[in-house]
């Protein structure tokens, strides 16, 4: 019940920004500054039942450790929320809070599995290949930007108007990657705690893993440079561009050398 609690509390103050971006003022009470905190009480109030009830720490279990991980990443959009222009990085970080509940959610596997077969290793895949998905989409939306962009430049105007302007190509590359960013690290942190619980240490030799891991530093460093630099444009279609290189060496990889996502 209360992880639950938790996800609402962290997602109607994220659709509130977004209709208020939309048309401001029409959603006042769900970004009021006091869902995040109700939502930040119920996952610790939840860690500390399951404690009590297991008899252990939470954190050793995958649904504990994934909700550990909501807690810290709410917690720390809490202090982060003081600074000014931080809404974007709210409805980022807010988000990722939700679906690492939700994630919680999903009964892992126990013993010996079939990971084709568990809901689990399903919903991480999902999550892994939406945040793929996600940065593919953001690929195009940055291209068209440098192509338009080059355009504009070089002064060839002919037939520009039937193409969307750079202002919602560069908004629409914004939600794609932050999209992107959210369903990839929701999906790494179900893949870590599991492999930290089943087998107490994260497998090294998995070349998709470490695929995986440098797009999402890739990622993380182009949001970081948007949302507290202010870098945006040009420089937010580069990342998405050559981001997109990445994301196609790591399907590449898992075809060719592994033959499939971790050998599953």
């Amino acid at each position: 019940f209360l992880p639950i609690v938790a996800i609402f509390g962290l997602l109607i103050p994220v659709v509130g920004r977004a209709l208020n971006w939309r048309t401001p003022g029409t959603a006042r009470w769900a970004a009021a500054s006091f869902w995040e905190p109700v939502a930040v009480l119920a996952i610790l109030l939840g860690l500390v039942g399951a404690g009590v009830t297991g008899g252990g720490l939470p954190l050793s279990t995958v649904p504990g450790g994934l909700q550990a991980m909501a807690l810290m990443v709410s917690s720390g959009w809490l202090l982060l929320r003081r600074r000014e222009r931080m809404d974007s990085a709210g409805m980022i970080l807010g988000s990722l809070a939700a679906l690492l509940l939700v994630a919680s959610l999903v009964e892992p596997p126990l013993g010996d599995f079939d990971p084709q077969s568990s809901p689990f290793f399903v919903f991480h895949f999902v999550l892994i290949f939406f945040g793929l998905g996600g940065f593919s989409v953001s690929f195009a939306l940055s291209a068209l930007f440098l192509f338009q962009r080059r355009r504009l430049k070089t002064k060839q105007l002919q037939g520009i108007q039937e193409l969307p302007s750079m202002e919602v190509l560069d908004r629409l590359n914004f939600r794609t990657q932050s999209f992107g960013f959210v369903a990839l690290t929701a999906g790494i942190a179900m893949g870590v705690v599991l492999a930290v619980e089943r087998s107490g240490s994260i497998g090294m030799g998995d070349p998709t893993m470490w695929g995986t891991g440098a797009v999402w530093v890739w990622y993380a460093i182009g949001l970081h440079a948007r949302l507290i630099g202010g870098w945006r444009g040009h420089t937010a279609a580069i990342f998405g561009a050559v981001g997109f290189g990445a994301v196609s060496l790591i399907l590449g990889v898992a075809v060719l050398m592994v033959g499939s996502w971790h050998g599953a």
